[in-house]
């Protein structure tokens, strides 16, 4: 019943407060969905696999996932939707930027370490987390979905 109820109350917000990520999100849900990827579930969020190389992006109760990722990374994603119902219209400009240039930034420098997969996931992460937005979708997600870097 408490998730059920936590599941109403994040589309809720997410559609109200968070409503412009939420409307970028379903529309590029849309998108996949007319492209033959299948959505899936993770704690009452939609998310897609495999519709980018690597890692992930949100908008807000919907992400998007590449092809390798963890369970972490779902949870991590999941995150972000909460810093969405946190910030509501400003998430797309204070997060949504920051994080797609961070990832960007953080993909290009640690390239060789990408290509040879030398880094544990648990290094992995902490050498992405070291972004305040990263950080704090990790903390969200773990406060509300409990999922752990090992997972």
């Amino acid at each position: 019943m408490k998730k059920t109820f936590f599941t109403i109350l994040f589309w809720f917000w997410s559609c109200t407060w968070g409503f412009f990520a939420t409307a970028a999100g379903l529309i590029y849900a849309g998108l996949m969905r007319a492209r033959g990827f299948r959505p899936k579930v993770y704690h009452g969020n939609i998310y897609f696999e495999g519709v980018r190389e690597a890692g992930g992006f949100n908008l807000g109760p919907f992400f998007f996932l590449g092809t390798k990722h963890s369970e972490y990374t779902k949870m991590h994603e999941a995150g972000h939707g909460i810093q969405n119902l946190i910030l509501g219209p400003f998430y797309p400009l204070v997060v949504g930027i920051i994080s797609e240039l961070w990832f960007n930034k953080w993909s290009v420098k640690n390239a060789e370490h990408l290509k040879t997969d030398d880094w544990t996931l648990e290094e992995r992460w902490d050498s992405y987390e070291k972004c305040w937005v990263e950080r704090s979708a990790s903390e969200l997600g773990k406060k509300f979905y409990g999922i752990r870097k090992e997972e």
